[in-house]
């Protein structure tokens, strides 16, 4: 049994495939649906309006585009 830190917040964990913790692992997911549902609801919006109305950073939003191919 191997422990690694959380990619994003830095606690302690049992290795697993992902390298974020549980609590990370559902805010990721949290943020994810709300990236997909905002570009949903406005196609037309560029990443940078999606920065501004949603609050996350470039390189979240450019994470879940490339992860959901939107």
């Amino acid at each position: 049994m191997e422990l690694i830190n959380c990619g994003r917040c830095g606690k302690l964990q049992v290795q697993r495939p992902d390298t974020l913790c549980r609590d990370c692992l559902e805010i990721y997911i949290s943020e994810s649906l709300v990236i997909k549902e905002f570009i949903k609801m406005n196609p037309g919006a560029t990443v940078m309006d999606v920065v501004l109305h949603t609050g996350y950073s470039l390189k979240r939003i450019n994470e879940t585009i490339e992860q959901y191919k939107i």
